[in-house]
């Protein structure tokens, strides 16, 4: 079966359960078809890649994080989660070489939510762990050993709070310790490591614990004394989370020691010991010394003796200046082999990859098929068997796989290392941080407002993993608060896209962790999600959702309840939330069925570039509807606000179709509120109180009689008087004010700052709407919401 006959079989869910499907038996690399465009035969000479397995019960996309482990006599498992009629479960199977035995859940009561689950072989046996939400809304840990004829069942970790993204390992005389994060009322993330001896729990060992800030996604692995080593990064506030690693001892933790040092997003460590040192890898988008960019990378270090140690040479293939579908190299997992080679897998933008370290030298990074947009999941996950081959799972596009790598043993060779290059002293702000976002003055003397009103600047589009970005939820808020310095933010992942849905533990960790990060007065976090559908007629576009309501369900498109502009419209309406499209003029959308009380935003601008009209320069737009503008809709007498917001999937030049490098800075929506709260950014956006941006922060006050963008008003036969006070961020170029889509009036920028007061003697009959817009030297841009005139008989 070729590439196109099997996404095609994929799509239309047609394949049995535990079926498999096979590429002409093993092959080399090269020669499976969807790879031959891009990887040089030559790097896959000595590797084999046997037929692909799938991993899952059902048919269907509804299936993910697939997990492998081989038990003490060799038997291979796996785990996967499943999205059922009674919630998510976890399954697990064994493999024999030639197919899967009989699926067996896992999981057993809780409220339908299961996700973080692993599964880690041990002395005796294999032992699944995973994280329920229970119905009262907290997350706890269950684990259960697998292929026990005496199974009791789960056992489960009952904590106050949140206690998630597990990780285990058991030590001699068959203890289990199991590392996690844990949130209890009042206080932030903190990572605890609990013993569990005969059923019954130990007291916490509170590894690292930051009273301001977050301590997350541990990692933990034995030492050759049997010791558990346990490592995760920690948030500082200000130069970015670093890594850290310290020894578990007894019941307390030995000395804590720092990874990294230099500012940027070093997180999602990984873990392994070789027997004589212990393996720590990490992501970072660090570049050079001291910058903080948006490609990340693996980096790997040994820790040896009290001294940090780090590979010969850089690791081929490493390349941050990639604009296609394989940019980056994400969420790092760690294997020894027998013959001391130490194997790093991760993710980019929409692959897999794997490469190892082996005696002096590098393996090529080998990338895994499928390549294709979207459908992935976060992890590949690997285990060696007892003959030296390499067994890797991940989700793949719309399936989870299972496939055996061969050829990765040979002679045994120690690692040859050189003392790592570190930092002298921690460096708190990274040298192209974005300190300070611009501190205009509030905006006064508006008719029929009572409050003065301040510019606050926000993303309120963007994805993850989740769908089809790179990076997680805190990675993201994170770096619109601390390195951006935005003022509120939204994580807007797809509902189902691409061969892949938000499944429903996902939905509710996007909504946890989004309360997490609002602060009032400090930094506004939204609820918020993707609706995404075909083109009209097939479809209604792309259509993003904010609520304020941490209740909120997810909105998908392709269930009964929300297939529809109808059906989606009521759904808004009765979770008093707001819907605005994007990218009309590429994905289009369904202005007739547009709500002007709940769809009071559009977004005018984004990575996918600039749809005021069709045509419009310098920033071009991606495909070309016709009707399917801003323009166009303010031509049928919708009214709406705009605002722009980055369509961010965490990559430079969007996969080669943003028209500027950093695509986290290709939008912004500014909303005006009298203070910074969750309330009072929504009520903003609702009443259209709002400018638009492409990723610069400048002051627009646009006002006609003193009323302010975003309203309406009536006026008398006569003239009426328009003002423009504009400040930049950069110096400007042009100001314009756009009347009925025609340009009515324009003024060369003077500098930094441009005021103008201009009267219109000849305001048309009816209704007329008016709307200025920027153009500034660095080539952004601006946008006022439009003030709609009707002139009185």
């Amino acid at each position: 079966m070729d590439r196109r006959q099997f996404i095609k079989t994929a799509a239309m869910g047609s394949a049995a359960a535990l079926v498999t499907w096979k590429f002409g038996g093993t092959l080399a690399l090269a020669q499976l078809p969807d790879e031959t465009s891009s990887i040089p035969p030559d790097r896959w000479q000595e590797i084999g890649l046997s037929r692909r397995y799938l991993i899952q019960k059902n048919e269907g996309i509804r299936s993910e994080a697939p997990c492998l482990a081989f038990d003490p006599e060799g038997t291979l498992w796996a785990t996967w989660v499943e999205d059922e009629v009674d919630g998510e479960q976890l399954y697990a199977a064994t493999f024999d070489g030639s197919g899967f035995g009989e699926a067996q859940r896992v999981s057993e009561g809780g409220n339908g939510h299961v996700a973080h689950s692993r599964v880690k072989g041990t002395q005796h046996g294999v032992v699944a762990l995973w994280t329920e939400r229970q119905a009262w809304g907290h997350w706890n840990i269950a684990l259960r050993r697998l292929g026990n004829d005496s199974d009791p069942g789960p056992v489960r970790l009952d904590e106050p709070g949140i206690a998630w993204r597990p990780d285990i390992v058991e030590l001699a005389g068959g203890a289990l310790c199991v590392v996690y994060e844990r949130r209890r009322p009042g206080m932030r993330y903190e990572i605890v490591a609990r013993l569990l001896r005969d059923g019954a729990w130990g007291e916490a060992v509170v590894v690292s614990a930051a009273p301001e800030e977050d301590c997350c996604r541990p990692a933990v692995t034995l030492d050759a004394q049997g010791r558990p080593w346990i490592a995760w990064d920690q948030t500082d506030g200000i130069g970015g989370p670093h890594v850290w690693i310290a020894p578990l001892e007894g019941s307390s933790v030995g000395a804590r020691v720092q990874v990294t040092r230099h500012p940027a997003e070093n997180i999602a460590p990984a873990l392994v010991h070789d027997g004589h040192r212990l393996w720590i890898a990490w992501q970072s988008n660090r570049r050079d010394e001291d910058e903080w960019d948006i490609p990340r990378w693996i980096h790997l270090r040994a820790y040896q003796d009290g001294e940090f140690l780090e590979p010969v040479g850089e690791m081929p293939g490493k390349d941050l200046t990639k604009r296609g579908t394989d940019q980056s190299f994400e969420f790092p997992r760690l294997y020894c082999g027998r013959d001391g080679r130490v194997v790093v897998t991760g993710r980019p933008s929409h692959n897999f990859c794997l490469q190892w370290y082996h005696g002096n030298r590098w393996s090529p990074l080998y990338r895994v098929p499928e390549d294709f947009w979207g459908g992935r999941g976060q992890f590949l996950e690997g285990a060696f068997d007892a003959s030296g081959n390499f067994w890797v799972a991940r989700r793949d596009f719309r399936v989870n796989t299972l496939h055996c790598i061969t050829g990765m043993q040979g002679a045994a060779a120690e690692p040859r290392l050189t003392p790592a290059v570190r930092s002298a002293a921690v460096v708190r702000v990274p040298s192209n941080a974005i300190r300070n976002r611009p501190n205009w003055d509030a905006l006064e003397g508006l008719e029929g407002i009572d409050e003065p009103l301040i510019p606050y600047y926000g993303d309120l589009h963007g994805h993850t993993w989740i769908s089809d970005g790179v990076g997680d939820i805190d990675e993201y808020y994170r770096l619109r608060r601390d390195y951006y310095r935005d003022d509120f933010a939204s994580l807007t992942d797809h509902d189902t896209f691409v061969g892949k849905s938000i499944l429903p533990s996902e939905w509710e960790q996007i909504k946890e962790i989004t309360q997490d990060w609002h602060a009032d007065d400090r930094f506004v976090t939204l609820f918020g999600q993707e609706y995404t559908t075909g083109r009209p007629p097939a479809g209604i576009g792309h259509k993003c959702i904010y609520s304020t309501d941490p209740t909120i369900p997810l909105f998908d498109h392709t269930t009964v309840e929300a297939n529809s502009s109808a059906k989606l419209n009521a759904l808004v309406k009765k979770w008093n939330s707001l819907i605005f499209p994007h990218h009309t003029g590429w994905t289009g959308t369904d202005w007739d069925g547009a709500d002007e009380e709940i769809q009071t935003l559009v977004e005018i601008c984004s990575n996918h570039g600039r749809f005021e009209y069709q045509g419009n320069t310098p920033i071009p737009h991606r495909g070309g509807i016709r009707g399917g503008f801003v323009q166009d809709a303010l031509a049928r007498g919708l009214k709406f606000g705009l605002i722009g917001g980055s369509d961010s999937h965490g990559v430079i030049w969007h996969h080669r179709i943003a028209w500027k490098r950093d695509n986290n800075r290709t939008g912004l929506a500014v909303a005006l509120a009298p203070r910074l709260t969750r309330d009072a950014i929504f009520e903003a956006l609702r009443r259209r109180r709002t400018y638009a941006t492409t990723g610069n922060k400048p002051l627009l006050d646009f006002r006609i009689n003193g009323h302010l963008m975003g309203e309406e008003i009536s006026v008398p036969a006569g003239p009426i008087t328009l003002t423009a006070n504009v400040i930049g961020d950069v110096e400007l170029k042009w100001i314009e004010i756009v009347r009925n889509n025609e340009l009515w009036y324009s003024y060369g920028g003077e500098g930094w700052q441009s005021r103008i007061t201009v009267r219109d003697d000849e305001v048309p009959a009816g209704t007329s709407w008016y709307y200025l817009r920027v153009e500034f030297e660095s080539g952004d841009m601006a946008w006022s919401s439009p003030i709609w005139v009707t002139r009185q008989a």
